[in-house]
């Protein structure tokens, strides 16, 4: 790809007024070869991610894509490992000070909104790289509702009722929209929008993740994420994975 050199500093749009920088942020979220879903339901959110140990003798409990943010708040990272925790990091810190200074939990939207804040704020520095993750977000807000976010590497944010990044991020999107009967061809008053509980989510999560990838999927090769306002966040052991797995192969 020619460039013209406007890829060696991030902070200067080409004539065409991209930031290669930024797209190679995208790229490397794609690197480590990993699908992530996530799904709100009506009173829960599911997130779902490949797990992958690229050497036998790494302790497999060391390798995660699940990070708790709050009692009632997650994030599902993708992409680059050391990046994820960082951004973590500094989301733990945003949310500790919320807290301190107002005596509350920070709303997850808010939080959002100040990760976004500080991804935008790479793209125009050029002493600081943009982060090569997407994050997932979960959590409430003030009215204890399930919410869904996604953050990109250029500060973009949006809500979403169920959403996937990665690889497979177009084929986890689209059978989505159709397991939720959100596609295109079902005029909008047709449109359902299913409130589905906690085990209805986790269920349809790994479906659609399966589907995306294209292979049935074990229970050591997927990390499943719950956060509910009651039980707060939990990371479901592999026995259980297991068993939510081989219920759906019947089910097939």
């Amino acid at each position: 790809m020619a460039t013209g050199g406007y890829d060696r500093q991030i902070t200067v749009f080409s004539p065409e007024g991209r930031l290669y920088q930024i797209e190679y942020a995208f790229n490397a979220v794609l690197i480590p070869n990993l699908t992530s879903v996530a799904l709100r339901g009506k009173d829960s959110i599911v997130l779902v991610s490949q797990k992958k140990v690229p050497d036998k003798l790494i302790d497999p409990t060391s390798i995660t894509s699940m990070y708790q943010l709050t009692k009632h708040s997650g994030v599902l990272m993708t992409g680059l490992v050391p990046d994820a925790r960082s951004a973590v990091r500094r989301a733990r810190y945003e949310a500790v000070n919320y807290q301190h200074d107002n005596g509350y939990e920070i709303p997850i939207k808010q939080l959002v909104e100040r990760m976004a804040d500080v991804s935008q704020l790479y793209t125009q520095q050029a002493f600081m790289r943009a982060l090569g993750i997407i994050g997932l977000y979960a959590g409430f807000d003030e009215d204890q509702r399930p919410q869904l976010f996604r953050v990109d590497p250029a500060g973009h944010y949006l809500a979403y009722k169920a959403c996937a990044a990665g690889v497979k991020e177009s084929e986890a999107m689209g059978s989505f929209e159709k397991k939720l009967n959100l596609t295109l061809d079902i005029p909008v008053i047709e449109r359902v929008d299913p409130a589905l509980d906690k085990n209805a989510a986790i269920d349809l999560a790994l479906d659609v993740l399966q589907i995306a990838l294209g292979a049935d999927l074990k229970a050591s090769e997927v990390e499943v994420a719950v956060l509910t306002y009651e039980d707060g966040w939990k990371v479901l052991d592999e026995q259980t994975v297991d068993d939510i797995l081989v219920k759906l192969s019947d089910k097939d």
